[in-house]
């Protein structure tokens, strides 16, 4: 054995170490499972997609996207409130905005939050949603707003969902100036749960497309050989 085949042995090690760590504590009490297989899922989630025909190839993923809690409720309080969620993961495709989010365990199921992301696909436009996180930023005194201003920059320049705005950078001494780009005043909001299995309150919640269960992830990478895949199929089966 050579000095290469030994390091990816010892790597191959590391990894099966890691998820059987993720296993074994998926069942301790306030251990967050789904925290740590975040990355894992963002890893393959261009894939996952695809099980609904949704091709994000070319996209960009963008995690802890910002939806204001105004919009949690039916019938939402429209004050200009400042305090948010974050939805796992939004991409941008097919003249929709996917709004994802990755659920571990059933138990943290609750029609609230169903509603919250119900109300925000119906009733919400891609504009307002925009215009919400480019609010968050100018209005941020903390130092998080050099983090939204990140965010911002990567809206702009891997989506073009928002433009410079020249007018409203010459308000602010250090912020940029950003509005919505109205060229993508025709994209849709969808919702997408990827969920263990699909239970009572999520088949009276939401329809068929908007969800995607273990088992079909399951289905899709088992033809992938690699360590990672392998591992992150075999913590699927156990944990759904």
């Amino acid at each position: 054995m050579n000095k290469e085949e030994s390091s990816e042995i010892e790597v191959n090690e590391k990894i099966n170490d890691i998820f059987e760590k993720l296993t074994e504590y998926a069942n301790y009490p306030d251990y967050q499972l789904e925290r740590r297989l975040d990355i894992f899922f963002l890893i393959y989630l261009k894939e996952i997609l695809t099980i609904k025909g949704i091709d994000i190839s070319d996209t960009f993923i963008f995690p802890e996207f910002p939806l204001l809690k105004k919009y949690e409720n039916e019938f939402y309080d429209l004050e200009k409130s400042l305090a948010s969620k974050r939805a796992d993961y939004v991409v941008f495709s097919n003249q929709k905005m996917y709004i994802i989010e990755l659920k571990t365990d059933m138990e943290s199921i609750n029609e609230n939050q169903l509603n919250h992301y119900k109300n925000v696909a119906k009733k919400i436009s891609v504009q307002t949603l925009i215009n919400d996180v480019i609010n968050i930023y100018e209005k941020t005194k903390s130092k998080v707003w050099k983090k939204y201003d990140i965010f911002l920059k990567d809206l702009a320049e891997k989506v073009k969902i928002i433009v410079f705005d020249e007018d409203k950078d010459k308000k602010f001494e250090k912020k940029k100036g950003y509005k919505f780009n109205k060229e993508f005043s025709n994209y849709k909001v969808e919702i997408i749960y990827i969920i263990p299995y699909a239970n009572k309150i999520i088949k009276e919640k939401l329809d068929s497309k908007e969800y995607i269960e273990f088992d079909d992830i399951i289905k899709r990478l088992n033809n992938n050989k690699d360590v990672i895949s392998e591992n992150f199929i075999k913590i699927l089966k156990d944990i759904k």
